[in-house]
């Protein structure tokens, strides 16, 4: 058996169900149906904070063309949890 190089690592998150939709109360026109992003991608968005964790909740995973796509648990238990804390200043 060969081993495949993992060139990107991607996070999916699934469409969201009717039922989860109605309980966050969601128009139907802001049904997400899919969403794909990156750990740095995540990294980015908290910039302005220290990142203390990361905790995924995988549901699955497909390994195509070098990109590895975990697949995020969205019925109800999670998915991501990101702890932050303040940015610590440096001398």
């Amino acid at each position: 058996m060969t081993k495949k190089k993992i060139k990107k690592i991607e996070l999916v998150f699934p469409k969201i169900g009717d039922d989860i939709q109605q309980k966050m109360f969601l128009p139907q026109k802001d049904t997400m149906k899919e969403f794909v992003t990156t750990i740095d991608d995540i990294k980015d968005w908290f910039e302005s904070y220290d990142i203390a964790s990361i905790d995924l909740w995988i549901s699955g995973a497909i390994q195509t063309q070098g990109v590895l796509k975990l697949i995020l648990s969205a019925s109800g238990q999670g998915g991501v949890m990101i702890t932050l804390k303040p940015k610590t200043r440096s001398s």
